[in-house]
């Protein structure tokens, strides 16, 4: 008989170290699967700094730059999803964009999106410009260049 809870005890241990064993593995796998599916964590939005490529301070009030004899507007390009309610957003915010049907631009739009152009030279552009940044769906707002 002892011998008999001597066999049982000793595949308890066993069993009891394989499950623990199974513990471990498994929980090494859930902590090292992003900390999103984890822990509902996610990297923090891009600031609009981040998502503008251009620098603003270049900019005077108008929205122009370049010398006093000379000022220009400074165009600028990005892509959002192509459906009616990204064109709407963002026709809401910004006046003067103009959708580019079938255009990659120079940021690289890719399928499923379309190009989106705008000018600085429009009131609260600065305003426009964040907004825009903000919107989720925005990764980058680059300078237009026209040649």
């Amino acid at each position: 008989m002892l011998r008999h809870h001597y066999q049982v005890a000793r595949q308890l241990s066993t069993r009891t170290r394989c499950h623990s064993w199974l513990l471990l593995a498994m929980l090494t796998v859930l902590l090292t699967i992003t900390p999103v599916a984890v822990f509902g964590q996610s990297e923090p939005p891009p600031s609009s700094q981040e998502v503008i490529g251009f620098d603003l301070t270049l900019l005077d009030a108008d929205g122009l730059i370049g010398p006093t004899t000379g000022k220009r507007a400074v165009d600028y390009e990005y892509c959002i999803p192509d459906n009616a309610d990204t064109k709407a957003e963002v026709a809401a915010i910004d006046a003067t964009a103009r959708i580019m049907v079938g255009s990659r631009g120079r940021v690289g739009c890719v399928q499923g999106q379309v190009l989106v152009l705008g000018t600085t030279h429009q009131p609260d552009f600065l305003e426009v410009l964040r907004r825009l940044a903000d919107l989720s769906y925005v990764q980058r707002i680059e300078q237009a260049y026209f040649e």
